[in-house]
This record gives C-alpha cells, structure tokens and sequence, in this order.
C-alpha cells in the first residue's frame, strides 16, 4: 500500500540521516497509536542506507540481542563478542560502531523497555549525551502510546525529556486518505463499502494494507474476511489485548466488553459487575492504555458522572469485542458463519454508530469545527427527547450543526428530532443560527 500523506514526515527522517552522516548523531521520536504505519514509514524512509531493527517485545532479551551481534557481523563484517549480551551493552557497541560508521539504529515499542531494564532510559540518556557528538548514528525510537510518550519524553522529571531532536507524531489515516486508498483499489466502490472498510480498519494502516493489498474492498468482502478463519482477523483482538493487558486482566477485559456492547457509564458497569468499583479501572483504560475514550454531552455543564460516557477507541478492537469476544465458545467449534450471521443482523444499528464517529472525524477534518461532540441526557431524564448525535460548532460564534445520524434515512424519526432541535433553540443554544441535518450511509 503506498505511503499516502506521509512525505512531510518521510522528508523529515530523510534529512536526519543526512545530519548524522554530515555533522554528529540525531535522535527522532515517532510516536503514534498501534498499527497507523510509524513502522513502515521509518523503514521505507530509511531502507535505502545502512540500518539496524530493533523490536522490543515480548521475546527474550537474549535472543534480540544475539540476532541484532549477527546483522551486526553480515552487514559490517566485525564480528561481535557473545559478552554484548544485554540491551544495554548492545546500545553502548551501537554507538562505538557508529564512531565508524554512519548507519540508521531503530528501536521499536521503545516503551517496552521499561518492563525489561527499570533503569534502562537514564542509561541510554547517559550513554548518548556522552557520544553523540563523536559519532554518526541516526537513532529513531519508536512508541505507541501517549502516556508512555509522556513518562519518557514530555514531562519535566522524564528521564528522556528534551534529547529529541525532532519529533514525529502519526495518527490513522483521515477520510481522505482511506477514500483515496479505496478508489485506488475498487474505482466502482460505493459508499456501503466505504462504510465496510471504515468500520474494520478505522483508518488503520496495518489493517488497511491486510484488505486492499488483497483485493478485499467491498461490503461483503470486507465481513467475509473479518468472519474468515485464515484471515487473522479472529485472533487479533485477543493477540492486541494480551500485549497491551497481559494475561491476568479479567476485569480490565470485563469492562471493555461491557462498553462495546453499549454499557458505557460507570453506574451501568458497575452495576452489572455487581457493584465492583470500577473508577481505577477505567481510568487505566483511558490513559495508560489508550483503549477507551471518555467523553461528555458537548452542551452539558455538570459534572456528575451519570452522564460520562465511555467507548472503545479502536473500531477494529470495538466490533471484534461486540461480535467475536462474548461468543469464544461458538468460536472455538468453529461456527465463523453463525457470528457472521449474528453480526448482519445488528449491521444496521452498528454501523449507525460507527457512522456518528465517521461523520464527526470527516468533520474535524474538513470543516474547521471550533467545538465537537454528541449531546444526551442522563439516564434519569424524564423529558423523553431523543439524544442528539453531532453538534457542531462553527468558527463563526453564532452558527452550530445539530445532526441526526442514521445508517438509512427510512431510520429517522423526524418529529422528535425537530421537537430536540427546537428545545435547544430556546435553551443552551439560544441565539444560535441552527442548522439541523441529517445525516446517511448516503452522504459518506
């Protein structure tokens, strides 16, 4: 799959290659969510000249170390001593070799380190303000979580704070880009499978790339694939939890379950885990691990956590722990065709969720939005008005979008909404210039 959108960014590593090869080393930080391509953009970037891989995760330290001593030896010739044994005597070899010679060191899921070597960042910190002057590696370090970013790099006590050089931060790919990909791919496309791709992928390049590359870019094509044992599709959400939870996390995966099937207030969780308290949990969900979103009525000015709501960040990791997750034992005999079928049946009101998300993504891309978000009311609201799914707001102070979404417009219910939109006008958004839409699978 081409580099879409990334030339900025493959530009940027180009020219810090150039800087350590002419003048003294230069660390970059590439930092972005799981699977949007930060890997891939490095690598094609940089493949051209000298470069080393590393990729912490979940393998031994020793069998890293001893591959990295063998691509040392076939791509230099220097044989390296089996006493470089460790992560750290490897960095410490890395920069010797690159008082000699110029050559690209990637460190993958930098943020694992700290699970291997408590102390291993102040190390590195050491190592490379001592010899960085003297040699000529161009040090690209890689991680995939924000959290994580900020414990090393961002904040004033981290113990990386302020090496960088440059820094390089990648989301998944926009509306734009997963159209273009898609046209590319399928000219005759229509919005249904635009639909489709969007609500898999969520703009994910690894996942992306695993559809397209293959020809899989319609509706049907994409469920198929999702439902497919050979796909890969089935396992990954637990192969994606395990790394990022670990083995021993059943409350964490209780409650991520619960949020995507539609239980996403803490009272609701709590109540249904029978009064566990939950707070610590969620709050590790949302910020340590970046696997869900809090968020808040756009238009509301309490507090009270009756009306936060929660969602899984991931769309891919969403479907699979609505459609594949509460149902293990029909997967593990096999019935792929009877959580395809379960899954169609509730296509409808699936993909008018993920459409809100489709539609407030293509809005904060295109459209200057000062402000964005949903808007509802407590579950104890007696008034029976309708939620509203966008409002949207202008740069202009006085113009809001208030949008209903529905994946078919024969799903709108016009008299209620109306009857919302109007409560609005003469409450938190009186002396406003509305425009009240809707909004369809037709208007992608």
């Amino acid at each position: 799959m081409k580099l879409i959108s990334r030339d900025s960014e493959s530009k940027l590593l180009e020219r810090q290659f150039w800087l350590a090869s002419t003048k003294s080393g230069r660390m970059t930080l590439v930092s972005g969510p799981r699977f949007s391509g930060k890997t891939t953009l490095v690598v094609r970037s940089l493949q051209d000249a000298l470069l080393f891989y590393l990729g912490i995760g979940s393998r031994a330290e020793a069998m890293i170390v001893s591959e990295c001593r063998d691509a040392i030896q076939k791509a230099t010739g220097e044989s390296v001593s089996k006493t470089v044994n460790t992560y750290r005597k490897l960095f410490d070899y890395f920069l010797y070799l690159g008082s000699r010679v110029t050559f690209s060191l990637v460190i993958d899921d930098f943020q694992e380190f700290r699970k291997k070597d408590s102390g291993i960042y102040e190390y590195i910190r050491d190592s490379w303000m001592r010899s960085r002057r003297s040699g000529h590696v161009n040090l690209v370090l890689i991680c995939s979580n924000q959290a994580a970013v900020d414990t090393i790099f961002t904040q004033e006590d981290a113990p990386m704070h302020g090496l960088p050089d440059q820094e390089i931060r990648l989301g998944n790919l926009g509306i734009r880009e997963i159209k273009s990909l898609l046209l590319d791919a399928n000219p005759s496309c229509t919005n249904e499978d635009l639909l489709a791709i969007y609500m898999v992928t969520g703009g994910s390049c690894r996942y992306l790339s695993s559809l397209l590359e293959d020809g899989i870019c319609t509706k049907e094509a994409v469920i198929d694939r999702f439902f497919s044992p050979d796909s890969g599709f089935m396992n990954e959400g637990e192969t994606v939890l395990d790394r990022i939870l670990g083995k021993n996390s059943e409350m964490y995966r209780s409650i991520l379950q619960l949020i995507a099937s539609g239980v996403d207030s803490q009272p609701e969780i709590e109540e249904r885990l029978s009064g566990a308290i939950t707070g610590g949990h969620l709050a590790k969900l949302e910020t340590d691990y970046e696997l869900v979103t809090k968020s808040r009525p756009v238009l509301a000015g309490s507090k009270s956590r009756n009306v936060v709501r929660y969602e899984i960040t991931d769309l891919f990791l969403w479907l699979w722990l609505k459609y594949i997750s509460p149902f293990q034992s029909i997967f593990y005999k096999g019935g792929f065709d009877t959580l395809k079928t379960n899954m169609l049946q509730d296509y409808p009101a699936h993909a008018k969720q993920v459409l809100v998300r489709y539609f407030m993504h293509k809005f904060a891309e295109e459209n200057g939005i000062r402000e964005l978000g949903g808007d509802w009311a407590s579950k104890k609201d007696k008034s029976g008005l309708p939620d509203v799914d966008i409002v949207a707001f202008s740069p202009k102070k006085d113009k809001v979008l208030v949008c209903d979404v529905e994946y078919s417009v024969e799903g709108f219910k016009k008299e209620p909404f109306l009857e919302k939109v109007d409560s609005l006008r003469n409450g938190p958004l009186k002396g406003y210039d509305i425009d009240a839409r809707l909004f369809s699978v037709a208007d992608m």
